[in-house]
């Protein structure tokens, strides 16, 4: 799923860009919200294609098929204040029910009069993308709630019990000395886990800093310490399991064995268009005996857990800096590092792809398979030249569509953060990008600052 939601979004702009009809939308012809000002639908077929293979891959794990498609554009997070309860308020009003999908928050099942729809939601900054793909069959959602009591942070509960098998303890590393408040940025230290990254110590206009360790990335600011974990995939046996288990799993994976807790605190399941997990401890730290209260929240793309670990003073200087559960969402942006001519010199690659089985909508026959597959390569020479090649292939298997583009010349780098690619022909490309630090190594992020929705997660291949 993770390579899908990639591929997918990749494709549909790559085609984007080279096609610009997308028509002005009001209104949802298969739900009947309403949309806001500013957005587009796009007919064209293979971004229809695109978006319903996504939605394929993930309702045939509640046995469904998706037949009829809506693909909307709508004014990104900069541009307006349409969110995901915006949304939620919409659908309630017209009398859907919503279930959520548990092992990824960007979907969910609506249903209503004996209809089963499900839909695609993904804010970014410029850009959001919302699918609607009706299935003609009802999928199994059992072990989905959907009408679930209100979070209150005063309820108390017991340790969650541990996941089977035991868990080894996680290891805390030694405390890194930050770099003086002035600085942008500073060399990586022999002390830091760096994973490739030269310079491995940001320090961001708000007051944060943010490290690179081995198990996670470190932030700082004033008393308040927060880890962003590296990601981790959902084992098999959660990839459809309500919240509490999943949870209780990377609670006592991330959380226990470094912690002694005097209270716990979970917050339940509830109606939702992104389903919430979040827990919340006053803890005492093995090693450090130092009391402090701890905020942790998952979040799940894809069947891959994000997981976020605030350290706050005590639970009321956590709650004054964080009154709403939502202000923790921006932390996730922090892992990002900053570019070097001598580390981002080399071979860089990404490959995507995904398939969808088909099936006739009438007589249930099988129709055929439906794959996606892109591979990126790009070099970057020690003489300040590049070559940036892309692959692919769609369509139904056996009678796919291929397609081959090559770029070359100059590259240049923009101070840190950015990078500049001039073609054959001239044209000039210019991509903010930065590093982001993963388990024992790194992945180079660009993205396009005129086609927002083009980006790119490449790896270092030599």
């Amino acid at each position: 799923m993770k390579y899908t939601l990639i591929i997918c979004l990749i494709t549909i702009q790559f085609f984007a860009n080279a096609q610009k009809k997308l028509i002005p939308a009001t209104q949802s012809a298969l739900t009947g919200i309403s949309l806001p000002a500013g957005t587009k639908q796009d007919k064209r077929v293979l971004s229809e294609a695109a978006a319903k293979a996504l939605l394929e891959l993930e309702g045939k794990k509640s046995g469904a098929t998706i037949n009829n498609m809506e693909v909307f554009y709508l004014p990104g997070t900069t541009f307006g204040k349409f969110n995901d309860d915006s949304l939620v308020a919409l659908i309630s009003n017209l009398g859907w029910n919503i279930a959520p999908v548990q092992g990824d928050n960007k979907f969910v099942w609506l249903q209503k009069d004996g209809r089963n729809i499900m839909a695609y939601f993904s804010m970014e900054t410029k850009e959001t993308q919302l699918y609607f793909g009706e299935s003609g069959t009802a999928p199994n959602l059992s072990g989905t709630g959907t009408n679930n009591p209100p979070y209150n942070n005063n309820n108390t509960y017991s340790n969650p019990s541990p996941p089977a098998p035991p868990v080894q303890p996680v290891q805390v590393d030694n405390p890194v000395q930050t770099a003086p408040p002035a600085m942008v940025d500073q060399p990586a230290s022999n002390s830091t886990t760096n994973n490739g990254i030269t310079i491995s110590i940001t320090n961001f206009d708000d007051g944060w800093t943010a490290t690179p360790q081995a198990e996670w990335v470190k932030l700082t600011r004033n008393e308040f310490t927060v880890f962003l974990h590296y990601a981790i995939g959902l084992p098999d046996d959660l990839k459809s399991s309500s919240v509490n288990p999943i949870l209780d799993y990377f609670w006592n994976l991330l959380i226990a064995p470094r912690y002694n807790f005097q209270t716990v605190a979970k917050r339940p399941a509830e109606t939702s268009f992104t389903q919430i997990y979040f827990m919340e401890a006053d803890v005492t730290d093995k090693s450090s005996g130092v009391n402090s209260h701890v905020a942790f929240r998952i979040y799940i793309n894809s069947g891959i857990a994000s997981c976020v670990e605030i350290v706050a003073p005590s639970k009321s200087s956590y709650d004054s800096q964080y009154p709403d559960i939502n202000n923790i969402d921006p932390l996730q942006g922090y892992n990002k590092f900053g570019i070097t001519l001598t580390d981002i010199m080399g071979e860089w690659q990404e490959s995507t792809g995904s398939s969808a089985q088909y099936y006739n909508v009438y007589n249930g026959n099988y129709a055929g398979m439906y794959g996606i597959s892109i591979s990126s390569q790009l070099i970057l020479n020690t003489d300040g030249t590049y070559r940036f090649e892309h692959k692919g292939a769609s369509g139904m298997m056996g009678n796919q569509s291929f397609f081959s583009e090559k770029y070359a010349g100059p590259y240049s780098i923009n101070g840190n953060w950015g990078i500049t690619l001039t073609d054959q022909n001239g044209k000039i490309s210019e991509y903010n990008a930065f590093y982001k630090a993963v388990k024992n190594g790194r992945v180079l992020h660009m993205q396009n600052k005129k086609y927002s929705g083009q980006e790119y997660f490449l790896v270092k291949t030599k």
